[in-house]
């Protein structure tokens, strides 16, 4: 195959070139879109985690009241008997 005046060898090394060169740029823009994300997630972590542990605080106090109310009136009924 020629290809103005370039050999088979040519070409094809050109091509492989030119295809090495592309996956490159694709990997190395996965890694730049993986950074961004990573950082965006770290930010809404930052953001939401506060939030997250003031709903877990409230969800475990209510749970331990629920838990003392019901332990109190077992053993009552436990008594009664």
């Amino acid at each position: 195959m020629q290809l103005r005046g370039l050999g088979d060898r040519e070409v094809i090394g050109g091509l492989v070139a030119s295809y090495a060169a592309f996956f490159a740029w694709v990997v190395a823009s996965i890694h730049r879109l993986d950074r961004k994300i990573d950082i965006k997630i770290d930010a809404l972590d930052a953001r939401l985690s506060p939030q997250f542990d003031g709903v877990d605080g409230r969800l475990s106090a209510e749970i331990k009241s629920l838990d003392d109310r019901l332990s109190t009136q077992i053993v009552r009924q436990q008594i009664k008997r």
